[in-house]
C-alpha cells in the first residue's frame, strides 16, 4: 500500500533542493534512518513522517496526492489519463461551483502530475 512512500519523500526532498543530511537534520531524524525510508527498507512512524513533512513544508493532503501520483506513474497505467485522487468534500454548494472547483482541481492535478513525471524521469 505504501511501497512508494519513500520515493515520494525523496522526490519532495529533491524538489526542495535539499540532500538527505539537510532534511534529516531539519526533521530531527537520523540520516541513515531517512535513507531507509527513502529506499523503502522501513516505513516512518507517524511522528517521524509529520516532522519530515513539516521540514519539507508539505501538508498531508499534498503528500498523499503526490504519493498517489507516484503510485499511478509506477503502475504502468496509460500516461494520457490522470489517476483517481480523492476530491474535496463540498457541502451546501451549488452545482456550478462544484463543477468549477472540479475543473480547477483537474487542472492542478494535470500540472502536478506532469511535474512529478518529469522528476521521476530525471531519477531514472
Amino acid at each position: 500500500m505504501f511501497q512508494n512512500l519513500g520515493v515520494a519523500i525523496a522526490v519532495l526532498r529533491e524538489r526542495k533542493g535539499e540532500n538527505q543530511r539537510q532534511l534529516a537534520a531539519a526533521a530531527r531524524v537520523g540520516k541513515s534512518q531517512l535513507s531507509k525510508y527513502e529506499s523503502g527498507q522501513e516505513l516512518p512512524r507517524l511522528d517521524s513522517l509529520a516532522r519530515l513533512l513539516a521540514a519539507l513544508g508539505v501538508g498531508y493532503d499534498s503528500f498523499f496526492s503526490t504519493l498517489a501520483l507516484i503510485d499511478w506513474a509506477m503502475s504502468g497505467q496509460p500516461r494520457d489519463s490522470l489517476p483517481p485522487l480523492p476530491g474535496l468534500a463540498l457541502a451546501d454548494t451549488d452545482q456550478a461551483f462544484s463543477e468549477l472547483l472540479r475543473a480547477v482541481m483537474d487542472l492542478h492535478r494535470a500540472c502536478v502530475s506532469n511535474r512529478i513525471l518529469l522528476d521521476l524521469k530525471g531519477r531514472e
